[in-house]
Formats: C-alpha cells, structure tokens, sequence
C-alpha cells in the first residue's frame, strides 16, 4: 500500500470537521472589536491626575515634601478649591530635572 493511500485512510478514520470560514471570519472580527474597546479604554484611563499621597508613594517621598516642593514651585500641581492634583507628565519632568546620571556626577574621585 503506498503512503498517499495510507495517509488518505488515516485521515477519514479521524473524521476532522473544520468550522466554516464564516464562522471563523466572525470570531476574529469579534475578538478584533474587543480588542479595539480595550485599547479604547486604555487611552481614557490615560489621562488621570494624581494625589498628593499617589505621587508620594509615586516618588518615595513623604505628603509633607511633596506639599514643599508644591509651595517652592518645584512640582506643578493643579488645585481646585482644596483639591491639589499633579498631571503624571509633570511628575515624569521633575523626576528628569532632578536625575543626576553617573557620568555628570561632580563627586570626588579617590
């Protein structure tokens, strides 16, 4: 018996049964629209203002140093009667203004 006749009967003893392409075509439409919800989603929740503790926690600092560095200017905050909130962006520009790398630190050398 050659190896087509053998792989032929191999295959219709398994009875494989695919779903129709339009059932296919379907599902991956559905899950393309989910995935394009999520990402949706992911660009609302993008834009979300932090507390005072949250930025905090954020930058290891106490409340009571970040209410300094508001005072002194050093971090932009955004109040609204007394609510005091920090846009992400601006605490991602203080980290960068205060990083200090190890080439461009002027410590001394032994």
């Amino acid at each position: 018996m050659s190896c087509q006749i053998k792989s032929m009967i191999k295959m219709t003893q398994l009875n494989i049964e695919f779903p129709p392409l339009d059932q296919i075509e379907q599902r991956l439409e559905s899950i393309e629209s989910k995935l394009q919800e999520i990402h949706r989603e992911n660009n609302q929740q993008s834009f979300r203002l932090l507390t005072t503790e949250e930025v905090a926690k954020l930058l290891q600092f106490t409340t009571r140093h970040i209410q300094n560095l508001k005072a002194r200017g050093d971090l932009a905050f955004i109040q609204r009667g007394r609510t005091v909130r920090y846009k992400p962006e601006d605490v991602k520009a203080f980290i960068e203004e205060h990083y200090v790398s190890a080439t461009n630190y002027g410590g001394t050398k032994k």
